[in-house]
Order: structure tokens, then C-alpha cells, then sequence
């Protein structure tokens, strides 16, 4: 059994070196010397690791030691910047939430029709064996934890926002029926996303979930304009 760690310390000075004090739960006392240098670099090299690995893997897929090994990184560089496992994939996913809700923005924005911006987020390139950065947390029971379900949420809040404006917009132009709302296809439209990824990895089929998205193209486009 792994033992879980519950409390570190840096110490500043021992012969002109950084420590760290590691004391686990089982009262497991570790003096691990680091260097100063490395440990400000490792922070983002970590968060680089974690946001890779837990892409291909999931939360629950990747350990402390695998962190350790992806980043190159000390392992009192991870509990200096970091309480622990958790901790760093908050991180992690704050960043990765970050970088897709400004994809989405440049995606859906505002350049051309609302339903060219709806057809240009189900055009994305997508390979369905990969599956997305965001949603394949949502079946780990991590989910659970604010700290990881927050940027998740935040990502999905902010994307049905913006492919709800463009609904609107197209429905103003006449491009869709005025009598669906907007807010619940914008949710079908990323459900059909996320459930094309599940099905990709079921088939083990990248282009599935390309093929759900073409669809839920041709379902919009004959949509009666009333």
C-alpha cells in the first residue's frame, strides 16, 4: 500500500541547498534535497506531464510516479509546488479549460451566419480514439471533487453558451425553426460530440464520431423555417 502524504515542509537552508520534508500518513518521515533551479522549472513541466498523461489516461489512470517520470521532474518539485496528486491535475485542467473555452471563442465567434459558426464547432477535426480533453473525466468517479469538476463544468457551460448564441442568431435569419430552444440543441449538439467520442473508442473507430457529427448536420439543415 502506498503510503498517502499529508504534510510537507521546505526548508531553505541546509548546506546551501533547498529540502523538503515529507511525512506521510503513516508518520513516514523522507528528507529529500533539491535543487532550487529545478524545482521553479519542474511546476510547469509537471503541469505539461499531467495534462498529457491525463489526456491519454484519465485522473485515475495516472499516478505520482508516472507525473514523475512524463516530467523529469524531482520528487520534491512535486510537493513543493503541489499538496499532491489532486492538486496538480486542478491545475492542470484550469489550463486545459482555459485553452478550449478560447478555442471554442475563435471557433463559434462571430464571423459568419449562426449556423455557419454552429456547422464550423461539428466541423472540427476530431479523432474519436483520443477522445476529448474535457469530457473523458466525466465517467471517473473524480468527478466528484469540486477542484476537477469546475474547469470541466466551465469549459461546457461556456461552449453551450456560444453555440446557443449562434442558434439564435440563426434563428432570427431564418436558417432554423424558431421553435426549438436554442439553449437545449446547443446541449444536444455537444452531446452528440461527447457521445461520438464514447462510441469511437467502444468501435475502436477514430472517424465514428465524424460520422455523428455529419449527421447532426443534415438533421439542422432541413429544419423547416417557421
Amino acid at each position: 500500500m502506498t503510503a498517502r502524504l499529508e504534510k510537507t515542509w521546505l526548508i531553505p537552508v541546509i548546506d546551501s541547498r533547498l529540502y523538503i520534508l515529507v511525512v506521510t500518513e503513516y508518520n513516514h518521515v523522507q528528507l529529500i534535497r533539491c535543487d532550487h533551479e529545478d524545482v521553479m522549472k519542474a511546476k510547469g513541466e509537471l503541469v505539461k506531464a499531467a495534462k498529457k498523461l491525463m489526456w491519454e489516461r484519465g485522473y485515475e489512470g495516472v499516478s505520482p510516479r508516472d507525473l514523475l517520470e512524463e516530467s523529469g521532474a524531482g520528487q520534491g518539485s512535486l510537493y513543493h509546488h503541489f499538496k499532491g496528486k489532486m492538486d496538480l491535475a486542478s491545475v492542470a485542467l484550469g489550463e486545459v479549460s482555459d485553452e478550449m473555452c478560447e478555442f471554442a471563442r475563435e471557433t463559434v465567434g462571430t464571423d459568419g451566419s449562426g449556423l455557419d459558426r454552429v456547422f464550423r464547432f461539428l466541423d472540427v477535426a476530431r479523432d474519436g480514439l483520443k477522445g476529448c480533453r474535457m469530457g473523458r473525466f466525466a465517467c471517473e468517479t473524480s468527478i466528484a471533487e469540486v477542484s476537477l469538476r469546475k474547469p470541466i463544468e466551465r469549459y461546457f457551460r461556456e461552449l453551450q453558451q456560444l453555440l446557443a448564441a449562434a442558434l439564435r442568431e440563426a434563428q432570427a435569419n431564418g436558417e432554423i425553426a424558431k421553435r426549438l430552444d436554442a439553449n437545449e440543441l446547443a446541449l444536444m449538439l455537444i452531446t452528440v460530440v461527447q457521445g461520438g467520442f464514447v462510441v469511437s473508442r467502444v468501435y475502436r473507430d477514430r472517424n465514428a464520431i465524424n460520422q455523428a457529427t455529419e449527421m447532426a448536420k443534415s438533421l439542422l439543415k432541413p429544419l423547416p423555417r417557421r
